[in-house]
């Protein structure tokens, strides 16, 4: 989901920026220099006008609003997980876009093969409806 996402904005002409702690050398190997990968979230948020939360790894439930943006007013967040806490979610400085669901630990399992299994088409023509609605 996240690399879709990515590739879509690449084809909009955004420039990109991310972070992953889950696949970050994957992300690297794959996106083969199309955007820069960084090891720091911190970093990679700081200055984010936008920013997509691709993945609900607990780094990211663990944010608060004053981590967003911290170089702008305001940030844009799309929350494809919907795994942000109520206090980003409500928070002035967020614009706080959820999409997607965040699964529960019973249906785990099902619900990641369903994120492998899409179709790419679909799936590229769903995050680009998503990235162009925020912008």
């Amino acid at each position: 989901q996240g690399i879709q996402i990515v590739e879509a904005l690449t084809r909009l002409s955004v420039r990109v920026v991310a972070y992953d702690p889950q696949a970050r050398a994957n992300a690297r190997a794959h996106l083969n220099g199309k955007v820069m990968v960084l090891d720091s979230l911190a970093d990679c948020l700081y200055y984010a006008d936008v920013v997509v939360v691709a993945n609900d790894d607990p780094t990211f439930k663990a944010l608060t609003p004053e981590q967003f943006g911290q170089g702008n007013d305001s940030v844009v967040v799309l929350d494809a997980w919907r795994c942000l806490s109520n206090e980003v979610q409500s928070s002035e400085r967020v614009h706080y876009i959820g999409f997607g669901s965040c699964s529960s630990p019973d249906t785990w399992d099902e619900h990641m093969a369903s994120l492998w299994n899409p179709s790419k088409v679909e799936t590229e023509k769903s995050a680009e409806t998503v990235l162009r609605a925020a912008m």
